[in-house]
């Protein structure tokens, strides 16, 4: 009987290799040579891990007709997704107390997902009268309803634990110009200072509450309106909290430890939305509908993730949730879009019917989008972390309200070479300021009553006309072929839809908040032939 005894390790990673002087990235890349300066990245361990979980729903529903002019709907539906966060030795925060370190900490299942839905629909009639006129009969139908729904527990939160330490390690080495060459000194780099994201282990799955309430009138044979009140609440949405944060004094609740970010449910958000749609159905070779909502998103943070962020706040407040920070970061969402207006068409071009007139001159279309929409709401960062939490997405104080709003102040040494006797210095100008004279001012320490609050400016607005010119050359009964001409953006407006530059401390000089920087949507155009049988 043989017998093995084996033990090793898995590496990988990456070298970026660098042009020098005489010789390209691609030439040192075949000498194996870096270059006069360049980086490695090596990953030990394995990010690969095997998620379990059991998910299963039920519902029951059911509709009732109380009378012939009123409906109602009735359901019930329970979710159960699992906890595959379980999966994980260490799913969960162990606490502060160095004996549970290794303790196999778990994620408390939550089993109580009961979700109900309510619905009723209404369309009275009316036999005479001015409420016959004004309601008609049978042409009107009122609306309202409230549902409760689940989100489920996403992995891609998993996968920040499994490839962070102490599961997988991950080393950087940059080396300097004219460094020579070298093999890096990977063990240099131990003990790391490890920083593993964990998950409370009370998170439970977030839940909407939505509800409506509206009417749909008929006010023509072919022209429809649709104007309704939409509303929803969201609770327990996923974020991310230090669950040791600095204190007042400066000092952390445990002076022992750093940072100890942790994944919970704390956040919730509110959306309000007035709708209105205008509906004309395809007749007399016309299609017309347009739609307006006016709404507002509000939220303590709008990502968990770090995904379409406008505010690019890393999910953390910018003050401890321990020390009311969702509170205090409450404001507009990142989506928030106060109105939003769109208009899309078809029309058929009338023609000639027969003969070579036909071919010519008939057959032609004409197709459109346009939308007008409100800018979306950015927060100005500090640049420089201020709460000692780890993270420069902190906001700057507030100087002077009536200053050019693209006006700012970092600090700056009161004595020395280039120093300021105010102690700030306008990096646009160069020229040595007092916080009086500028919007923005570099903030220190924990936020105060001037600090910034969350999402108060906006980006440009939305104004887009998008058009299609479409031509059809009939061949016989089933074959044609398609002529179409699209342009986006048809009259070159230009789009200044992007956050601009807003790190107060980094921006470079002439492009802290100038949307000039961020200018876009010129026009294109595509021109396509299509043959169809």
């Amino acid at each position: 009987m043989a017998k093995q005894l084996g033990a090793g390790f898995a590496g990988r990673g990456v070298i970026n290799y660098m042009a020098s002087t005489d010789h390209s990235a691609f030439a040192n890349f075949l000498d194996d040579f870096s270059g006069p300066s360049a980086s490695i990245r090596r990953n030990f361990g394995n990010p690969v891990f095997y998620p379990d979980s059991f998910r299963q729903s039920y519902f029951f529903q059911d509709t009732w007709k109380v009378k012939p002019s009123l409906t109602v709907d009735l359901g019930l539906r329970y979710e159960n997704f699992g906890q595959p966060a379980n999966s994980l030795r260490f799913p969960a925060f162990a606490g502060f107390e160095a004996s549970q370190f290794l303790a196999p900490n778990r994620v408390n299942p939550y089993n109580k997902n009961f979700g109900p839905a309510l619905g009723m629909a209404w369309s009275p009639s009316f036999g005479s009268g001015g409420v016959k006129r004004i309601l008609g009969t049978g042409d009107t139908v009122w609306r309202t309803g409230y549902q409760l729904t689940y989100d489920a527990f996403f992995t891609q939160m998993l996968n920040f634990i499994v490839g962070d330490s102490p599961n997988t390690v991950q080393v950087n080495k940059v080396s300097p110009a004219n460094s020579g060459r070298g093999t890096s000194n990977w063990s240099a780099e131990l003990p790391l200072s490890a920083r593993p994201p964990n998950i409370r282990e009370n998170i439970r799955s977030p839940y909407t509450e939505h509800w409506t309430f509206g009417l749909q009138r008929r006010l023509a044979p072919q022209l429809l309106l649709d104007l309704a009140y939409v509303g929803s609440e969201s609770h327990h949405l996923f974020t991310r909290d230090d669950v040791n944060p600095q204190q007042p004094d400066g000092t952390r609740l445990h002076a022992d430890f750093g940072p100890r970010v942790i994944r919970a449910s704390n956040g919730n958000s509110v959306y309000h939305a007035l709708q209105l749609r205008v509906e004309r159905r395809f007749t007399q070779g016309l299609q017309l509908a347009g739609s307006y909502t006016w709404s507002r998103a509000i939220d303590g943070t709008s990502e968990s993730l770090l995904v379409n962020s406008n505010s690019q706040n890393l999910n953390l407040t910018s003050m401890p949730a321990s020390l009311g920070g969702l509170k205090l970061d409450r404001g507009l969402g990142d989506y928030n879009r106060s109105h939003r207006f769109t208009v899309a068409y078809i029309w058929d071009v009338p023609g000639p019917r027969n003969g070579i007139q036909k071919r010519l001159l008939g057959g032609w279309s004409i197709a459109g989008i346009t939308t007008l929409q409100s800018g979306a709401p950015y927060t100005v960062q500090n640049g420089f972390d201020r709460n000692g939490d780890g993270f420069t997405n902190d906001r700057p104080d507030l100087g002077n309200p009536d200053a050019p709003l693209n006006t700012r102040a970092i600090i700056t040494p009161a004595s020395g070479p280039g120093a300021c006797s105010t102690g700030y210095r306008n990096p646009d100008s160069g020229a040595c300021v007092s916080p009086a004279e500028v919007h923005f001012v570099e903030g220190v320490g924990l936020p105060n009553s001037v600090t910034v609050g969350r999402n108060t400016l906006f980006a440009g607005g939305t104004n887009n006309w998008d058009a299609a010119l479409m031509k059809n050359f009939p061949i016989s009964e089933k074959k044609r072929f398609e002529f179409r001409w699209e342009a986006f953006n048809v009259f070159n407006h230009r789009q200044f839809v992007q956050a601009p530059s807003r790190d107060l401390v980094n921006s470079p000089p002439g492009e802290f908040l100038n949307p000039k920087f961020t200018e876009g949507g010129i026009r294109s155009m595509r021109m396509q032939l299509k043959f169809l049988f």
